[in-house]
């Protein structure tokens, strides 16, 4: 049983970095570079919410709350 224990760490460490890597994925499908998806427009920084992440606004009242960084320019 305790032969088991580093890989089920592992198993654990392994998953949380897929998991990480499918959200990061989806945030940067829907930040688009900058540009809302459903009409074009350019996003605009609204506010940070209480839970880490921005919210951004289009001009036609879309909004997007990007959690994971994809907004940032590296």
């Amino acid at each position: 049983m305790d032969v088991l224990v580093p890989y089920y760490i592992m198993g654990l460490i392994i998953s949380y970095i897929v998991l990480c890597v499918i959200f990061i994925r989806f945030e940067e499908k829907k930040w688009n570079h900058g540009i809302c998806s459903k009409c074009g427009k350019p996003w605009r920084y609204k506010y940070s919410s209480r839970k880490g992440g921005h919210v951004y606004y289009c001009k036609n009242g879309h909004y997007i709350k990007i959690k994971y960084g994809s907004d940032q320019e590296w």
